[in-house]
């Protein structure tokens, strides 16, 4: 049926879309490790934008926060734990957005 192979070909695009957005979270924790937080925070962005998972907000705050863009790890940190209330890491996230705002 027509509704049938609509949602496989949905469900098929969305797989591919989540398995870009992954891709490119391993891109940017690896630029991450590596130092290179410029490339990490565009993995990170692009990431977040595919697949809207809100833990990726933390990642885009950590590259943002290395590269001393303190607005954008601000509103990358605030906006993880508006979505992720029972962040694991909300006490030093917390204390960082502190930080951020002196």
């Amino acid at each position: 049926s027509p509704s049938l192979a609509q949602e496989s070909a949905t469900g098929a695009a969305s797989a591919g879309v989540d398995e870009e957005a992954r891709s490119l979270f391993r891109a940017g924790s690896v630029a991450f490790e590596d130092g290179r937080f410029e490339n990490a925070l565009d993995y990170f962005r692009r990431a977040h934008a595919l697949s809207g998972r809100p833990g990726l907000l933390y990642n885009v705050g950590m590259a943002a926060d290395r590269l001393r863009r303190d607005a954008e790890a601000l509103e990358a940190f605030r906006a993880y734990l508006d979505r992720v209330p029972d962040a694991p890491q909300r006490a030093s996230v917390e204390a960082r957005i502190a930080v951020l705002e002196q």
